[in-house]
């Protein structure tokens, strides 16, 4: 390997760690904006996202630069195919906390009402397999990642009872039928971002062992 294509690879590390910090870091005042009922917060994250995409696009951009100019092989040939699909997972999962504090935002204007399912401990479930799954990416973990897969049917399963407990709830007092749907949407967007922290560990898996996964969840 070239000296200019490890410094150019060096940098895509340093930018993909610097920008998924700072998603994790509004996905979780997103939550907060939603359970604390903060404005200022919820305003804060819809601002945020002009950010994450001009990074999305720079990583991307320097990935493709590497892979015209060097034509790398092997182990970095994979690292950069998972770094174009992780870059993309994580501008998604930034784009879910801006809907999520969106969400916000029209339940601090409305009534207050009771969540009428565990919306907190859904959240918590969901940054708790974040942080892992990012916590995987930065330290190559491979044990960590599969563990990450097989945490998202926890995910699976509140996103589930969640819809049942709404749809009652909405035959129970139809007056709050809206109040209910934008609760039903935050929960929605956690269960996506869930998905998408189990994209980023079946990409992580295929850098480090160039196995795929997705579809053969028996290897993983």
């Amino acid at each position: 390997m070239s000296r200019h294509m490890q410094l150019e690879l060096d940098k895509i590390r340093h930018d993909v760690t610097g920008l998924v910090s700072h998603v994790e870091n509004i996905v979780v005042m997103a939550v907060r904006a939603l359970v604390e009922r903060d404005k200022d917060m919820a305003l804060k994250i819809v601002n945020a996202d002009t950010y994450v995409n001009e990074k999305e696009v720079d990583i991307e951009e320097s990935c493709l630069k590497v892979l015209a100019l060097h034509q790398p092989v092997a182990m970095d040939l994979r690292y950069l195919i998972g770094v174009i699909k992780l870059n993309n997972d994580i501008e998604r999962i930034a784009d879910l906390a801006v809907n999520i504090a969106e969400r916000a935002l029209y339940l601090i204007k409305a009534e207050e009402v009771a969540m009428p399912f565990d919306l907190p401990t859904m959240s918590k479930e969901t940054c708790t397999m974040l942080r892992n799954t990012i916590k995987a990416l930065f330290e190559r973990d491979k044990d960590l990642a599969r563990a990450v897969i097989k945490r998202d049917q926890v995910i699976d399963d509140m996103n589930r009872d969640m819809y049942d407990i709404i749809f009652k709830a909405i035959k129970n007092d139809p007056q709050r039928v809206d109040i209910f749907i934008n609760y039903l949407s935050a929960g929605r967007h956690l269960e996506r971002i869930a998905d998408y922290c189990t994209n980023i560990a079946e990409d992580l898996i295929y850098m480090e062992e160039g196995i795929i996964v997705r579809h053969h969840p028996e290897i993983s």
